[in-house]
C-alpha cells in the first residue's frame, strides 16, 4: 500500500494539472470576490441609494450588508468554483490511467485494484485538501483586504470550517466514483455535471409530489447541506445533520468506486 501511495502522491505532485487547476479555481474565487466588492460599492454609492430611495421610501441607507474576510472564508465553500475546478482534475487523473495504460502496468506488477484505488482515493482527497486551503486562504486575505475587516470569530467557527472541507472532499468522493464507473474522461465530466444539476431538482419534484410537511427531501442531497452550514448562523444542530449526510455519500461513494474496479476488465 505504501508504495502504491508514495507513487500516487508522486504523479499528484508532478501533474501540471493539477496546478493549472488549483491557479484556476483561486483566480476564478478572487475575481468573483472582487466583482462582489464592485457589487457591493456600487448598490450602496450615494446616487444609487438616492434612486432607490425615490422609488421607494422604505429603502434602508445601506442595500448590501458589508462582509468580512472570515464571512467570505466560510461562504466560499458553496458559493466558489471550487467544486468545479476539482471535478476536471480528478476526471484527469482518474480518467487518464485507464485510457494511457498506466493502471494496467500497475496491476501487472501484482498489486490488489482495491489497494491502487484506496490510494489514488487518498491522493485525490489530499489534493481537494490543498486545492481548497489554499483557496480559503486567498479568500479570507483578500477580502480583508476589500472590506479593510478581518471579522470576528465565533464558537462553531472551527468545526464548521473543518466540516465544510469535508463537504469538499464528499463532491471529491462523487466523482471518484463516477470516474472508476465511466472510465473515460469526457463522458464522466459530463455525467457530473449532470449529477450536480439534476440530483438537487430531482428531490425537489419528490418534495412536491409527496407534500411532506415534516420533511424535506432536499437536506439528502450534500450539496443543500454544505449550503446550508456555509454562513455564521449555523448550530450544533445543523453541523451534526451535515456531517451525518457528508459520511453517508463518503462510505457510499468509496464502497461503489471499490466495488466498481473489482469487476473491471483491464
Amino acid at each position: 500500500m505504501s508504495k502504491v501511495f508514495s507513487f500516487e502522491l508522486h504523479k499528484l505532485f508532478r501533474s501540471k494539472s493539477f496546478y493549472i487547476w488549483t491557479v484556476i479555481s483561486i483566480a476564478l474565487s478572487t475575481l468573483f470576490l472582487v466583482v462582489s466588492f464592485f457589487v457591493y460599492k456600487t448598490v450602496n454609492s450615494e446616487a444609487f441609494i438616492l434612486a432607490a430611495q425615490e422609488s421607494d421610501p422604505s429603502t434602508n441607507n445601506l442595500i448590501m450588508q458589508p462582509e468580512n474576510g472570515i464571512i467570505s472564508m466560510v461562504r466560499f465553500f458553496a458559493k466558489s468554483p471550487i467544486a468545479f475546478c476539482i471535478m476536471i482534475f480528478v476526471h484527469s487523473f482518474v480518467c487518464d490511467d485507464f485510457e494511457n495504460g498506466i493502471l494496467k502496468n500497475v496491476i501487472s506488477k501484482g498489486y490488489s485494484r482495491t489497494v491502487i484505488f484506496t490510494a489514488k482515493y487518498i491522493t485525490l482527497l489530499i489534493a481537494s485538501c490543498i486545492m481548497t486551503a489554499l483557496n480559503a486562504i486567498i479568500v479570507f486575505a483578500v477580502s480583508t483586504a476589500l472590506y479593510g475587516n478581518i471579522g470576528e470569530s465565533y464558537g462553531t467557527l472551527i468545526p464548521q470550517m473543518l466540516l465544510l472541507l469535508f463537504g469538499i472532499m464528499t463532491f471529491t468522493g462523487l466523482f471518484f466514483m463516477l470516474c472508476t464507473i465511466i472510465k473515460k474522461n469526457a463522458p464522466a465530466v459530463i455525467i457530473s455535471i449532470l449529477s450536480l444539476l439534476l440530483l438537487p431538482q430531482a428531490l425537489s419534484l419528490v418534495n412536491m409530489g409527496l407534500k411532506l410537511k415534516d420533511f424535506d427531501f432536499s437536506v439528502l442531497w450534500f450539496g443543500s447541506q454544505l449550503d446550508s452550514i456555509s454562513n455564521a448562523n449555523v448550530t450544533a444542530g445543523m453541523l451534526a445533520g451535515a456531517a451525518v449526510c457528508f459520511a453517508i455519500y463518503f462510505i457510499i461513494t468509496y464502497i461503489v468506486s471499490i466495488v466498481s474496479v473489482r469487476k473491471m476488465e483491464v
